[in-house]
């Protein structure tokens, strides 16, 4: 056996504002899911988690041939930056979950 633990659930707030940011930056997306051992998968446990997976040439990544375009590393850059000031605002003293 691989990996004996159960998969994490993404957050609804932390993908709604993934999903808010590609949009506002005029990226295609798609929800994916991953069994791999990532720190969401542990996260998950105690606070709301998700990731944002860029584009990798033939798909391959982990591995020592693993290639990602400069714009595809600024995109992912720009939108975990826009998706990070939105879970920001979404938090304060009248909003007390994430």
């Amino acid at each position: 056996m691989i990996n004996q633990d159960p998969p994490a659930t993404s957050g609804d707030q932390v993908v709604n504002a993934v999903l808010s940011a590609t949009k506002q930056l005029g990226l295609s997306h798609k929800q994916m899911v991953s069994r791999a051992y990532h720190d969401s998968l542990f996260m998950a446990q105690i606070a709301p988690a998700g990731m944002i997976f860029i584009p990798c040439r033939n798909g391959w990544s982990h591995r020592p041939d693993e290639f990602s375009s400069a714009a595809d590393i600024e995109n992912g850059v720009k939108t975990l930056a826009l998706t990070l000031a939105e879970l920001a605002g979404s938090a304060g003293p009248d909003k007390t979950e994430l």
